[in-house]
């Protein structure tokens, strides 16, 4: 049980097609929560799938306490759908966690304590922190590490890895940046990390274990485009404000 720090937190769970995963994922999720003794909530925001994914959700807020499903009517894309979990989130804190269980909840309980030892205002996971295990082949290891050396050298970040799907934050300094978010997909991450560094936010990253639970990667030439394009768009934008 955590006896320090903020006392609740609410959880988005971005999901698009998520059926197989989304009923373990609250599950474990809770469990971890209801351990760490914090009052949480679950917040599902699912992007418009096509499976059923919000049906399975529903199902599993009969038995798990907490649990909210948020609909978008279409797929808006990762960022969009964390934006409006953490709109719609009422707790002290909000975290970030990945339907698929690629990286577990339980780890949670580290970014948890790691914000409470360090009085930071978001801590993220990292797959680049030298404790940290990348259960992936040599193709995803290499796109990753290489966006992640771009990133480091174009906005000069004091972390090593936005894009790892477990994040931690207080929610008043997510909010404070949200509204001057526009990037809606899988850039998003870097616009709001961004944000916070800009606006004096404290952030710090902890490692974390990623597994792999898909039999394939969802990720397509198209989205690499579009991550590339954002993130010149962003550089672009802080380039212009400094």
């Amino acid at each position: 049980m955590c006896e320090d720090g903020p006392r609740s937190i609410s959880v988005v769970i971005p999901a698009f097609n998520e059926e197989q995963f989304i009923g373990q994922c609250l599950d474990a999720t809770s469990q971890t929560l209801t351990d760490m003794g914090l009052a949480h909530e679950l917040v599902v925001v699912d992007d418009g799938s096509s499976d059923h994914t919000a049906a399975v959700a529903h199902r599993a807020g009969r038995t798990i306490p907490g649990v909210r499903v948020l609909q978008l009517p279409r797929n808006e894309g990762k960022g969009s759908a964390l934006s409006h979990g953490a709109v719609a989130a009422d707790h002290e804190l909000v975290a970030f966690v990945d339907a698929d269980l690629e990286i577990h909840p339980r780890q949670l309980r580290t970014l948890y304590e790691a914000m409470v030892a360090s009085g930071a205002d978001a801590v993220i996971g990292s797959k680049h922190h030298p404790s940290a295990s990348f259960g992936f082949g040599a193709i995803r290891r290499f796109l990753s590490s290489t966006y992640s050396r771009i990133v480091e050298i174009a906005f000069r970040l004091p972390v090593h890895d936005t894009q790892t799907g477990l994040k931690l934050f207080r929610a008043a300094a997510l909010r404070d940046v949200l509204a001057r978010t526009t990037v809606q997909r899988f850039a998003w991450d870097l616009e709001v990390l961004l944000g916070l560094s800009r606006s004096g936010y404290q952030i710090i990253e902890v490692p974390v274990t990623v597994t792999r639970a898909r039999p394939k990667q969802r990720i397509r030439p198209a989205d690499v485009m579009r991550m590339a394009w954002d993130t010149a768009l962003i550089w672009w934008r802080d380039w212009r404000s400094r």
